[in-house]
């Protein structure tokens, strides 16, 4: 028995096959593990939306033949992941190499050690993780099975419920993701900004241009008012229960995205360390069975070396469960004694831009009147942020107050505005703000 697991904030959706036999069912995060442990469930496969992973582009230099060495390129990445983070103890990646007529460069993907803490949990307790991806690896799995995208830029909307994932495309390369939670399971104007602003940010700061935007799981419905075209992927109701679009596309694609998992070093190690001793078994097995067609006492070894060979099996199981609450009671130590350490930490050079755009759009979905038509951010320290758009009221004092109420909305988010240009007028407005938050440690 096998459990196919998404998880999506405080939410788990899973697909148990046994045979041909299929079920779905939901459930909390902190349900998951009692809920295996009495479906006695060994085996999952995991697809998370990580709100923390990062999209690096890192340049190749040129060489006259294609660059084919692992680790000349693993070498290459590892040199610019401690340029950027000083150290790669609490980090997990993958790399994609993309190549071109003219040029090539490294696509990393990388995520803290730190959001896999549900993953180390299942494996304290004896499940065994036989994959864990990012939900952008499903879906660009999926849409790739469908049509070629290899050569354009485009924007997918993931809707599950009430929760929405925006995933910007180059190619086949996932450049920028972020997520965000509507106040309806439908499509309606607060998505319209959310999306709007996103593709802002494309073209202003990332300089790539959706040429489309792709919804998934979700009816088909009339939109205006966003600035690309757009289309719904038709999902047949046969593939999917409604629901549980990723959990059977996880299944679905389970072998194409072999290799690609993200799991702490220490648990790929183990990994290999237990296959090889099933190799070991099998072949130790194999030998003293051939043995004993020979010799009757023979037979006596084989099943005292297995004996021998189990309980040393055992031995690395309880090993491996020792190690990694050690693992976890040294982690603890270091997020309460050695902040500076953590890779969140590290990451002070890069502001996440999703927070800003959070911001913004909570501040201006209390606003129907206020359009937004550009947001440009500046990555520095602390990050900046500049926002035009325009108030649509016919009466000047009604425009006035929508645009005082905004700013103050702004400020809540902890935008402190340090610069702007109102025209009363016309209703255009354009304000400059810097983000400003409380770290805590």
């Amino acid at each position: 028995m096998k459990a196919y697991i998404n998880i999506e904030g405080d939410i788990v959706k899973l697909l148990i096959s046994s045979g041909k036999n299929i079920e779905y069912t939901t459930l909390s995060k902190n349900e998951l593990l009692g809920f295996l442990k009495q479906k006695k469930i060994k085996k999952v496969v995991i697809s998370q939306f990580y709100p923390e992973l990062l999209s690096i582009k890192i340049p190749i230099p040129f060489t006259e033949k294609p660059l084919k060495s692992k680790k000349i390129i693993e070498g290459l990445i590892k040199t610019e992941l401690i340029k950027r983070f000083r150290e790669l103890d609490n980090i997990s990646y993958q790399y994609e190499i993309v190549e071109t007529e003219a040029r090539a460069w490294i696509r990393v993907y990388l995520i803290s050690d730190k959001e896999l803490e549900t993953i180390n949990s299942l494996i304290l307790n004896d499940i065994e993780i036989i994959g864990n991806y990012p939900t952008f690896m499903i879906l660009r799995a999926f849409v790739s099975s469908l049509y070629k995208f290899d050569t354009f830029c485009q924007l997918i909307c993931l809707v599950s419920d009430k929760r929405r994932y925006l995933f910007l495309f180059y190619g086949k390369e996932m450049v920028f993701q972020r997520g965000y939670e509507s106040e309806e399971t439908a499509l309606n104007s607060d998505d319209i900004i959310n999306i709007n602003m996103t593709i802002s940010y494309s073209i202003q700061n990332l300089r790539l241009n959706p040429e489309k935007l792709i919804f998934i799981g979700v009816e088909p419905t009339e939109i205006s008012g966003i600035s690309v075209s757009s289309e719904f992927l038709n999902i047949d109701k046969n593939l999917a229960q409604p629901g549980y679009l990723v959990t059977t596309l996880l299944k679905e694609f389970e072998k194409k995205l072999k290799g690609k998992e993200f799991l702490s070093k220490e648990y790929k190690s183990f990994s290999k360390t237990k296959l090889s001793f099933k190799y070991a078994f099998f072949t130790a097995f194999l030998l003293l069975a051939v043995s004993s067609v020979y010799a009757t006492n023979m037979l006596v070894n084989v099943l005292e070396k297995s004996k021998e060979i189990s309980f040393y099996k055992k031995e690395i199981s309880h090993k491996e469960k020792m190690f990694f609450t050690l693992k976890r009671t040294i982690e603890e130590f270091e997020r309460s004694s050695k902040p500076a350490l953590e890779l969140y930490a590290k990451k002070v050079s890069y502001p996440d831009v999703r927070i800003l755009l959070n911001s913004v759009g909570i501040a201006s979905s209390k606003f129907k009147q206020a359009q937004i038509d550009s947001v440009e951010i500046e990555n520095v320290k602390p990050p900046k942020i500049k926002i035009s758009g325009k108030i649509f009221t016919d009466s000047f004092s009604e425009r006035q107050e929508i645009y005082m109420n905004f700013k103050m909305e702004l400020e809540k988010e902890n935008l402190k505005i340090s610069q702007e240009k109102w025209d009363f007028m016309k209703g255009e407005y354009s304000v400059e703000a810097i983000y400003e938050t409380k770290r805590v440690f």
